[in-house]
């Protein structure tokens, strides 16, 4: 595995495992709002912890694993970052999370970029015949 997308794994094993201390520190939150976001939470660690174990067992899938996990990455901190922002928050509290949001994305899209070149450069060539040479016919 490479320095960014160790990276990306380290920053978002921090990020979550944070949180889920956060929410299990929070007496303000009702059980339902508890189970909400320590599940959102355990689903980001463990899906952190899986790109190592992918990379070392079953390496020809990482690029497709990652990028999918740099696309859900990328959703979930951008819808993030506008509802923080709209929230009844400290100021804070914003900035903080937009921190964290601006992070999340900009090393998922960094691995987004690496891993679809990645495969671009993996993927088999195709011949050049009529149906793949025009620009219109894809």
């Amino acid at each position: 595995m490479n320095k960014l997308l160790w990276a990306f794994v380290a920053w978002t094993l921090f990020v979550w495992f944070t949180r889920l201390r956060n929410v299990f520190g929070d007496d303000g939150l009702t059980t339902g709002e508890t189970l909400w976001a320590a599940g959102i939470a355990l689903a980001f660690l463990i899906i952190a912890a899986s790109i190592p174990l992918v990379a070392f067992g079953a390496r020809r899938f990482l690029p497709h694993y990652v990028s999918a996990i740099a696309v859900i990455t990328i959703g979930w901190w951008t819808v993030r970052l506008f509802t923080n922002l709209a929230a009844d928050e400290s100021t804070g509290f914003k900035v903080v999370h937009t921190i964290l949001s601006i992070v999340a994305i900009g090393l998922s899209a960094a691995i987004l970029a690496r891993t679809t070149s990645t495969m671009r450069q993996r993927a088999p060539s195709l011949p050049d015949t009529p149906e793949t040479d025009s620009v219109g016919s894809i």
